[in-house]
């Protein structure tokens, strides 16, 4: 039996009990002391000649019982059977004599000792050593005599194993090694002793001599034989002499018994205070314990932390039980009524205790609460040396450069894992505060810790919003960059609009200008040239008056001949008068018929050539009205068109809702949106250059500048799609993404950049379909479904690759190469809509639109048609009329100075040749009229 423990105690409460009911019986007994003695008896035990003889003699009011030679029989049996019994866990109760089971000779702890206490000692004990453990009284290892039941702890399970003690600190055991008796305090049996039991009817009486009362003494002697004439046994009457001392006697204990009271009342605190100090020695251990194990790890560390906080929970068990033992021993003092200091000093002990076990149970929180605030301390150290680093790294790099941007993104989720650490440490220090576990100390320490670390917080959240508004700034700025190039492009657009617009004014000017000269112009020559033929004609006239004049005069002189002639032989006068007279008139008729007929002709060819003069003017002057009106109305179109492009432009430029959500577009996290917009963008330079393409400047360098001040400016569209956020025209790196692209460039088209994006949006898509499925059940219908859209989008990217020869690989791997280049040329798809795509040229390079393409293949046919007339010679018989000659014809020849035609945008090779053959028809025309 452990001092200080319950069984302990309550066996302390049990003797003082007895001791009060000996007392209590003392001073009832005193009351009558006729009743202090009883008769005396001898008793006389006789035994066989074999066996030990003893006579015993008592004067008490009890005789011994005869247990105890059954005791001495029940060890000396069982220590005679050493080495010849086996151990073997058997099951139940000895079914056999006592022989029989000394035959068998096999048997386990618990069913020797009770096979050897039935068949020696007549009690029948349970089967197993646990029950047995419950039987009879509890005995302290001090008291233990022959024949007590001795436990202990073999199997890890308690009062597993039991033996019979055969006194002087031995006991004989069933165990492994057989029927063996042992040692209580050898190294083996001495840590696993739990116990001992004193089983009643066991052992000698030891019962207290509690003074008995005989009423019905007599001085007569009354000798009593047993039948077998063992056991004699005489009774005798006390003396009063006896009855005196006996008074004596009991005065004596009970005074005895009394001082035996109060050192019981003592010793029952004493067990009380060392059950406490036992239980407080094991925290003890329990804490050194922990102390050893903590020395293991570092003092930031969890670990640590877990072993200071048992260390402190040991504390204040500690703490509560030397509490509990202070209460107990006032407690105790006040039921044994006990009003000496015997225990002031172990109670001013205690209360100094229990200060230092505060102090030491504050120290340790304060410990746990340090290491844990040293553990935040070091994330955030941690992150603090990061974001030197990185700030180190920034300044050595170009500011708005991919890698800068890449760098400075990096301190993001630096800062946001220090605010998220200082946070918990806030939170943590907060907890601390309101858990009313700290001292006045403590609470200023930790007030002054938790302003430091809001300080800290707001710091670090100062930080993180400087970085994240520096990207923000470096991201927006690139982005009103891009913003303002483009307003560039679309005031670009305007001017060379208007500019066209203003070329085709003074183009109509110089049109209509030079139409109008043309018209005079050919109007003069029309004149002029009437008027030759006019003066020609007077003079072919003339010419042939002349002729007819002289032949008339010849034909008088000839008739004047003739008539000579005739007189000569005319044999009728009359007759010949006659005929002569008529024939005069009828040539005077004739003549006179003939003249007629000629001035009118003359007339009417007059009159033919001045309606001609008439009509043409007439032609030429509607010509000229129309041409008037014409250009006219050109130049009003021309003004409002103009106007409207005026308009339409500052409505675009002012338009602040569509750049706010192109930059909108260009500060989106979503690539896709990003990529849109830039695209949208891209889209206007395409619309530049083709304006651009069709423009008419004075010079190709001016054109070439223009390009190439344009095409500087798109590079920022690409900068700014790969992260790059630099200032424009900048030299820096835009990171190393650009020299990983080993699948070269491809053909810049619009139609494979538009392809680009799909691919890219496509590749991003596929990889969330691929996260999504790694989450899911393979079979499943949702599994099922997000696997044919996988691989939807992946068998449209083989066909984007194998029709632009697109790099494979990741969205991230993807996104920031630069897969096109002016180097690659190649032929524009088909379907690309009228209003043309953006082209990339090289210096120096000829751009033909698809009508220039075609009228260049057909002015080459005119040409050579041209060419091939010229040198077979021109066939101008069917254009001249036919006339008789004259006398006074002159030469036919036709020369033509000059042929006029006036072309259009709209004219096509044919269209140009039949004008070139229309015109030079008429001139020939007019040339023979």
């Amino acid at each position: 039996m452990v001092k200080g423990s319950k069984e302990y105690i309550a066996s302390l409460e049990k003797e003082k009990k007895l001791t009060e009911d000996q007392i209590a019986l003392a001073k009832e007994a005193l009351k009558n002391p006729s009743e202090l003695v009883s008769t005396k008896v001898k008793t006389t035990t006789t035994t066989s000649a074999s066996d030990t003889s003893s006579n015993t003699s008592t004067s008490s009011s009890s005789s011994s019982s005869g247990s105890g030679t059954k005791l001495d029989t029940l060890l000396t049996n069982a220590l005679g059977l050493q080495g010849k019994f086996t151990y073997k866990q058997v099951g139940g109760k000895f079914k056999g004599t006592y022989d029989q089971f000394v035959k068998g000779a096999i048997s386990d702890c618990s069913q020797f000792v009770q096979e050897m206490f039935d068949e020696f000692l007549g009690i029948n004990l349970p089967r197993t050593a646990a029950e047995q453990a419950k039987q009879g009284v509890a005995v302290q290892k001090a008291d233990l005599q022959k024949g007590d039941l001795v436990f202990f702890n073999t199997t890890g399970k308690a009062n597993s194993h039991v033996g019979i003690y055969t006194g002087n600190g031995k006991f004989v055991q069933m165990g492994n090694s057989g029927l063996k008796e042992q040692s209580l305090s050898s190294s083996y049996w001495s840590p696993k002793y739990q116990g001992a039991r004193r089983i009643n009817g066991v052992g000698e009486s030891t019962s207290a001599s509690t003074p008995s009362v005989n009423t019905n003494t007599s001085a007569t002697k009354t000798t009593t034989t047993s039948s077998d004439g063992k056991v004699k046994t005489e009774v005798v009457k006390a003396t009063q002499k006896e009855i005196d001392d006996a008074v004596r006697d009991l005065e004596l204990n009970l005074s005895a018994w009394t001082a035996e009271v109060y050192q019981q009342s003592l010793d029952i605190i004493d067990a009380y205070v060392t059950k406490t100090d036992n239980e407080i020695a094991k925290l003890q251990s329990k804490r050194e314990l922990s102390a050893n194990k903590q020395s293991r790890y570092t003092q930031d560390s969890a670990e640590w932390r877990k072993e200071e906080m048992a260390q402190s929970s040991y504390l204040q068990q500690e703490q509560k039980l030397l509490e509990q033992q202070s209460k107990d021993i006032r407690q105790q003092l006040i039921d044994k009524k006990i009003t000496k200091g015997e225990y002031d000093a172990k109670l001013a002990e205690n209360s100094a205790k229990w200060w230092d076990y505060q102090a030491q149970i504050d120290e340790k929180r304060k410990s746990v609460f340090d290491s844990q605030i040293a553990a935040y301390e070091k994330q955030t150290k941690s992150s603090d040396d990061a974001l030197a680093v990185s700030d180190a790294n920034l300044k050595m790099m170009t500011e708005g450069t991919v890698e800068f941007n890449k760098e400075l993104r990096n301190q993001i989720p630096i800062y946001e894992n220090k605010a998220s650490v200082l946070t918990k440490e806030i939170s943590y220090v907060k907890s601390l505060l309101a858990s009313n576990k700290l001292n006045a100390e403590m609470t200023q320490y930790y007030n002054d810790k938790l302003q430091e670390l809001n300080l800290s917080l707001l710091d670090t959240n100062s930080a993180l919003k400087d970085v994240n508004d520096r990207l923000k700034d470096l991201r927006e700025s690139a982005a009103d960059n891009i913003i303002e190039e483009y307003k560039k492009v679309i005031e670009q657009q305007r001017d060379l609009a208007l500019d066209a617009i203003d070329q085709e004014r003074e183009k109509e000017d110089k049109r209509h200008e030079e139409r109008t000269k043309n018209i005079d112009k050919e109007q003069k020559q029309f004149e002029t040239y009437i008027n030759a033929r006019l003066k020609a004609f007077d003079r072919e006239n003339a010419n042939v008056d002349y002729t007819e004049e002289l032949k008339k005069k010849m034909d008088e002189r000839q008739k004047i001949q003739d008539r000579l002639n005739t007189l000569s032989a005319d044999n009728s006068m009359e007759g010949k008068a006659k005929r002569k007279e008529l024939q005069d008139q009828l040539t005077t008729i004739d003549e006179e018929i003939r003249k007629f007929q000629r001035d009118r002709d003359r007339e009417l060819v007059k009159q033919g050539l001045q309606d001609q003069l008439d009509d043409h003017k007439d032609y030429n002057d509607k010509l000229k009205d129309g041409e008037d009106k014409l250009h006219e109305d050109t130049l009003k179109k021309l003004d409002k068109e103009k106007k409207e492009t005026e308009r339409k432009y500052k409505d675009i430029l002012e338009d602040q809702k569509k750049f706010y959500e192109l930059k909108k577009g260009l500060m989106s996290n979503d690539a896709i949106v990003v990529t849109a917009t830039l695209g949208i963008i891209s889209g206007e330079y395409d619309k530049l250059f083709g304006t651009i393409n069709k423009h008419v400047f004075e010079t190709s360098k001016e054109m070439q500048n223009m390009v190439y001040d344009f095409q500087k400016s798109m590079e920022g569209l690409n900068k700014y799609s790969g992260g790059d956020y630099s200032a424009p025209n900048s030299d820096a790196s835009t990171g190393g993404s650009t020299g990983g692209n080993t699948a070269g460039t491809i053909k810049g088209t619009t139609a494979a950049r538009v392809a680009w994006t799909e691919y890219l949006s496509n590749k991003q898509s596929a990889e969330s379909i691929k996260t999504k499925m790694a989450a899911l059940q393979k079979g499943s219908m949702e599994y099922k479904g997000f696997e044919q859209q996988f691989d939807a989008l992946k068998k449209k990217n083989d066909q984007l690759r194998s029709v632009y020869g697109f790099p494979d690989g990741s969205f991230n791997d993807l996104v920031n190469q630069k897969i096109f280049s002016a180097e690659t040329g190649g032929m524009t798809p088909a379907n690309m809509g009228n209003e043309g795509k953006f082209l990339l040229a090289h210096e120096k390079e000829l751009i033909l639109n698809k009508s220039d393409t075609g009228n260049i293949l057909k002015v080459v046919d005119v040409v050579r048609g041209i060419t091939d007339k010229i040198k077979s010679g021109l066939n101008l018989s069917g254009l001249f009329p036919k006339v008789s000659p004259t006398p006074s014809s002159t030469d036919n020849s036709v020369r033509i100075d000059k042929v006029e035609i006036h072309a259009s945008d709209k004219d096509t090779g044919t269209s140009l040749l039949s004008k070139f053959e229309n015109a030079l028809n008429s001139k020939l025309k007019a040339r023979m009229i």
